[in-house]
């Protein structure tokens, strides 16, 4: 069995690997270090055996070190980082090191959903709503092609309700022609949103002469999730609420087929 740990900015992710197939096993929220520590010990000794420990860190590095305190003292957690090649895919970053690896192990990830083809095949767009949101396009070619970061839904909600002296941060509707202000804010955060979504897939589809897969991930996606399927009517969206385990499941996969 291999442990495999996802650190975000707000939560820690739990899953394991077993004969290849991925279990997940708990999301662990971060904002009290005590509490965090204590949950994490009591997941991880519910497991059993552990061989070995996969992990993805883009939060605080406290939280990275409290994550390697809690395993068992005979486990070292293998943090993962973006490489030029890594899972089949490859980094077209000039600088492969500079690419965030939750992104780089999220397009990985894609690879245990999809089947990528060559030339003649679909692109993927990855969507991933966290505390930013992040916009990726893996190639049919299982090339990386880059992608966007922005603020986050609710990163955008603070910042307009802290930089400004009369908006709220408030939750409204989602609507075509907003007539109040929590509606107009909300409206506006959900075209911001989508317009970045929907320009990546534009550039895909004429990269490519189709329409890419839409994958989207992260905990925000709940509040964006109608205004979205209402502005993509006719592409499917694949929720992938895993992917980076996903992605660190393929790796570990990977290890596995090398050392053996």
């Amino acid at each position: 069995m291999k442990l495999l740990v996802d650190v975000g900015n707000t939560r820690v992710k739990l899953a394991v690997l077993e004969k290849n197939a991925l279990r997940f096993v708990a999301a662990v929220p971060t904002q009290d270090a005590a509490l965090m520590r204590q949950a994490l010990e009591e997941q991880i000794a519910k497991l059993g055996a552990i061989e070995a420990v996969w992990g993805v860190c883009v939060g605080h590095l406290a939280v990275a070190q409290c994550v390697e305190a809690s395993l068992p003292t005979n486990l070292t957690l293998q943090w993962v980082q973006s490489t030029p090649k890594a899972g089949g895919v490859f980094n077209r970053y000039p600088e492969p090191q500079q690419l965030g690896a939750d992104r780089w192990v999220g397009v990985i990830g894609l690879t245990r959903h999809f089947q990528f083809d060559g030339d003649r095949g679909a692109s993927a767009v990855l969507v991933n709503f966290g505390t930013a949101t992040t916009v990726d396009t893996l190639g049919s070619d299982r090339a990386f092609r880059g992608g966007l970061i922005l603020p986050g839904v609710v990163m955008m909600q603070t910042a307009l309700a802290q930089g400004t002296a009369r908006l709220p941060q408030a939750n409204g509707d989602v609507v075509d022609n907003p007539i109040g202000t929590a509606s107009a804010i909300a409206s506006g955060i959900a075209a911001a949103q989508i317009g970045a979504i929907k320009r990546q897939l534009e550039i895909a589809q004429r990269n490519d002469g189709q329409m890419p897969l839409l994958c989207v991930s992260g905990g925000a996606y709940e509040k964006i999730q109608g205004a979205l399927e209402d502005s993509v009517k006719g592409v499917p969206i694949h929720h992938l609420p895993l992917v980076v385990l996903d992605g660190l499941a393929v790796l570990a996969q990977e290890t596995n087929h090398i050392s053996g």
